[in-house]
Formats: structure tokens, C-alpha cells, sequence
């Protein structure tokens, strides 16, 4: 539920938004630039300034509320080749706005929304990785800390002093 009172709901056939009375459905417009650009949502998280991010079949995308647009991530944040044509299972934005993205097979990815830039964490076998690429949660508890779910190998702690995961 967003502050206005709007239910909000990701489903495998667009997004959807509930007044009390009326559902209005966003769905993508092959004839526009500007609507859902997928409508299978596998997650939606609405950030600070109100509007949303949403986790596709084929990615990630911004939506601005006020201007009822939707943008591809690269279309934000230009080059994001880690991003792109992925199915998108988690999105949460940490206290410094930090967007925290997780894929299935592509990994963790910290988007640093200030210098529009991507790290991002994959399973390479090296101590202190990411326990794997398919990531299917992240919580941010009020502490700060980055937990991540993952689909076959567990939980997983991000040490922002080493910037390692701890299993």
C-alpha cells in the first residue's frame, strides 16, 4: 500500500493498482515507448520518493507515478549489461538509496544511485562470495544489513567493512 491509500499488485499479467473500488491495470503497449515494457512482474518495491521499481521476466523498470511512465533501468542508468534481459526476483533500496537488485543467474547487483554505478556480486568460488547467482529475497534490517536469499544455497550477510558475504 502506497501512502495515498493505493494497493498496489504485481501479477503475471501487468500491474495493478486498487482504489477501494476500481482496479486499473498497467500493461505493456507494444505501439509505446513509455508503458510496462513486460508484464510479468516478479517483484515490485515502491522507494522513498514514492515510485516504483519492478522486477520483470526480462528485466528491470522504473515507473513514475506522477507522470504514469515506465523506463527500462538502462534507459536510467544507461549501460546495464548485468541488468538486461534477466528475470528480476528482488528489489530493496538501502539507507543511502543504494538499489539492491537480485537476478536469477546473474547474481547480486548494487546499484550506487548517486554515481550511477553497478557492482555486482556472483558466485566465482572465491572466499567470501555471494553463495549464488539466482537470488530470489533481500532484506535490509533497521541496522543497515544486507540479507540475501538466494534459490538453492541459503542466506547470505553483506559486510560492508570487507564487501564479502558471509554464508
Amino acid at each position: 500500500q502506497d501512502n495515498e491509500g493505493f494497493m498496489w499488485f504485481g501479477t503475471q499479467d501487468g500491474l495493478n493498482r486498487y482504489d477501494g473500488k476500481r482496479l486499473k491495470v498497467y500493461k505493456k503497449d507494444p505501439l509505446s515507448s513509455r508503458s510496462l515494457g513486460h508484464n510479468y512482474i516478479l517483484s515490485l518495491f515502491k522507494n522513498r520518493s514514492g515510485n516504483f521499481w519492478i522486477g520483470t521476466y526480462t528485466g528491470l523498470i522504473f515507473f513514475d507515478r506522477e507522470a504514469e511512465t515506465f523506463k527500462w533501468f538502462n534507459e536510467v542508468y544507461g549501460d546495464s549489461s548485468a541488468l538486461d534481459n534477466v528475470r528480476v526476483y528482488a528489489v530493496n533500496e538501502d539507507q543511502d538509496r543504494n538499489l539492491w537488485v537480485g537476478t536469477f543467474g546473474k547474481g547480486l547487483q548494487l546499484v550506487d544511485q548517486r554515481n550511477k554505478k553497478i557492482i555486482q556480486f556472483i558466485n566465482d568460488g572465491q572466499p567470501g562470495c555471494i553463495s549464488a547467482n539466482f537470488i530470489k529475497d533481500i532484506h535490509i534490517d533497521r541496522r543497515g544489513n544486507v540479507w540475501v536469499a538466494t534459490f538453492y544455497n541459503g542466506l547470505n550477510l553483506y559486510d560492508k567493512a570487507t564487501g564479502k558475504f558471509i554464508q
